[in-house]
């Protein structure tokens, strides 16, 4: 039971280790403090005309070049690695980001990251890349916030996640497949947190797993099916919690274990077997352990 629960969660956690969250575009500033070398002028106490911060030894190289008028940046601005090569690009107006930015992890490929400011925040749609160029993640932003549409590609180009933010959190129907395009999970978030129905299949197309949530926790009665369409685990949740009754068949159809849970725990009198041959043997349980 537990294990068929965390495969349908494995889902997210893979799209949280593989692609950037939708709310992890920072917004571009120059170094106005920076504690780095540094080479402009000052006018009245305020940075103007060019300005280059250099990265601290052994580098010393130039870390971030640009323009200030009355100690704001102004026009384009480059930032660069350790070792010399543009890892940012962007312009300024008035100290703030404007306009499309571009980010490089390696400046040999593709920008890893193209979106647009407006006065210093994301604005409009972000998109992350592979590094061959081809679409990775995308992302609708309004003020620095993700508003609107998201999808995630594979880096052999089949969609694998398709959604939308809302003020900043996962909102309404989200769907995930494999990596062959298989679709893996489906149903609806509110505020970040899965709401409602959501249903699972099989590589093959067959239903694999259906249930409620209610604020991200599992609620009234789940089901899961084998492949060949065989129910394999029934039973219900409170808040996420396992309650009541619950039945885990062999494939063939015979029970292999059913009984009452209280708190998420087996307890009372379950019926048990390993083999679906053997008949089914009563087993008393007391807060989740085995008694005699």
């Amino acid at each position: 039971m537990t294990k068929m629960r965390n495969d349908i969660r494995l889902v997210l956690g893979l799209a949280l280790l593989l692609a950037p969250a939708c709310g992890e575009v920072a917004e571009a500033q120059p170094m106005q403090d920076a504690t780095e070398l540094e080479r402009g002028e000052t006018v009245d106490g305020e940075r103007t005309g060019h300005w280059t911060f250099f990265w601290p030894a052994p580098s010393g190289k130039p870390r971030a070049e640009g323009v200030f008028e009355r100690g704001l940046a102004q026009g384009e601005w480059v930032f660069r690695g350790p070792g010399g090569a543009v890892h940012k690009r962007g312009t300024y107006v008035d100290g703030k980001a404007e306009g499309q930015w571009r980010v490089w992890d390696d400046p040999r490929t593709a920008p890893s990251e193209i979106g647009t400011y407006q006065a210093g925040h994301a604005h409009g749609i972000w998109l992350w890349q592979y590094t061959d160029g081809t679409p990775r993640a995308q992302c609708e932003f309004v003020a620095g916030v993700p508003q609107g549409a998201w999808k995630r590609w594979s880096n052999q180009g089949v969609q694998i996640e398709e959604g939308a933010y809302h003020a900043g959190a996962e909102s309404g129907p989200w769907t995930f497949w494999d990596l062959e395009g298989n679709k893996l999970e489906s149903g609806s978030q509110a505020n970040g947190k899965r709401q409602g129905t959501w249903t699972s299949w099989w590589p093959s197309g067959k239903q694999r797993s259906e249930g409620a949530f209610d604020k991200g926790l599992e609620v009234g009665t789940w089901t899961w099916w084998f492949e060949n369409g065989q129910e394999s685990l029934q039973g219900s949740f409170e808040a996420g919690v396992e309650i009541g009754d619950w039945t885990v068949w062999f494939e063939s159809g015979e029970i292999s274990d059913q009984g009452p849970h209280v708190a998420g725990r087996p307890e009372g009198i379950w019926k048990s077997r390993r083999v679906e041959t053997e008949p089914l043997v009563n087993q008393s349980y007391a807060a989740g352990l085995a008694t005699e």
